[in-house]
């Protein structure tokens, strides 16, 4: 004979809960329900009653025939109590899933497989969908906001002169009439202090010259085709995609391994911030391209934007040599992706020949 159960007894459509124990009766097919007074509460064959599914950590629930309901923790004495046999089969209970062994291991690997091949392919794709469906004077907002942000804080007023803004101001233009950017983009002089010698375009086609890069660079043509980089940016809505992405990329580790600080979540918001910089990575080779193509359009030398670029080489050290965690290409290796986009029989830089 099994042993007792103790549990709760709840009576038809009512939230009372008593304190009883579900024991088998004397005739070895049945069993009862008793209070702790000794009272018999419910009595009925092992096999009328309905068995809630097993799942780990979860009570089990017996509904008896007229409603009530047995409650329980003791999920493998209620078994036995009412005769219910375990079948594994191809579709084990979740019960059995959730043992540790190496189905929960090839469940785990599939899900991280699934997950990191939706965020390296379905998610900058997704990010792109959006960022073109985002209307420009929400982007232009966006980016005038972060901005100004960036003026309260980190960034200068200019300290170039007006004859030196007027001419870079000019070759923007000049590449803006060739660009095919929608909107009209905006070019900001400011100081950057701590960014150095730096340029970068927000979202809405706000670019920004920083006064470091003029004066390391001097070369007007060479500042025209980082322009042009950035304008490249812009007219795919670079920006736009990779906050997409990062939104993205946040609400699917929610998603899927919710907000508990696990591990996992680390890991995974970790691997999240890693494929964000390949995203860069791939828009920075794509903007270089697109450069090129603007420069010539424009009638500038497209090797300027390599020349450009090997002058900034000298002075941002180790962090102009790459790698898997820079959100840019090396600048060797953008120097000569850029020299094989240019056109055979066409003059360049030295760099470039």
């Amino acid at each position: 004979m099994s042993a007792p159960v103790t549990g709760t007894y709840h009576p038809p459509a009512s939230s009372e809960a008593t304190p009883a124990r579900m024991e088998p009766a004397g005739d070895g097919e049945s069993v009862r329900i008793v209070g702790d007074d000794g009272a018999v509460l419910a009595a009925l064959r092992r096999r009328e009653g309905a068995l809630s599914s097993h799942v780990a950590g979860v009570p089990r629930r017996f509904e008896l025939p007229g409603g009530a309901v047995f409650v329980t923790a003791d999920s493998d004495g209620l078994e036995r109590l009412v005769a219910v046999r375990r079948r594994w089969g191809a579709l084990p209970d979740l019960a059995r899933i959730e043992r540790p062994g190496l189905l929960l291991l090839a469940f785990a690997a599939a899900t991280v497989v699934c997950v990191v091949a939706l965020m390296r392919f379905g998610m900058p794709f997704l990010a792109a969908q959006l960022a073109a469906l985002t209307p420009v004077e929400i982007s232009r907002a966006s980016g005038s906001t972060t901005l100004a942000g960036l003026d309260r804080t980190l960034l200068g007023k200019t300290e170039l002169t007006q004859r030196r803004r007027a001419e870079i101001r000019s070759d923007f233009d000049t590449l803006v009439s060739v660009a095919g950017i929608d909107g009209a983009p905006a070019l900001h002089f400011r100081r950057g202090g701590l960014f150095g010698p730096n340029a970068f375009a927000l979202m809405g086609g706000q670019i920004v010259m920083l006064d470091e890069l003029v004066d390391a660079i001097e070369d007007r043509e060479e500042i025209a085709a980082i322009l042009a980089h950035e304008l490249a940016h812009a007219r795919d809505r670079h920006p736009e995609q990779r906050l997409w992405s990062v939104a993205g990329l946040g609400l699917m580790a929610i998603l899927v391994f919710g907000d508990a600080e696990t591990l996992v979540e680390e890991i995974v918001t970790l691997s999240s911030g890693i494929l964000e910089l390949s995203y860069s990575r791939e828009h920075e080779a794509a903007a270089d391209r697109i450069a090129v193509d603007m420069m010539i359009a424009a009638g500038m030398d497209p090797s300027a934007l390599a020349s450009g670029l090997n002058k900034l080489k000298a002075l941002c050290g180790p962090g102009c040599k790459g790698g898997w965690l820079s959100s840019h290409p090396g600048i060797d290796e953008r120097v000569q992706a850029i020299c094989a986009a240019i056109p055979r029989g066409r003059p360049a830089r030295a760099v470039c020949r």
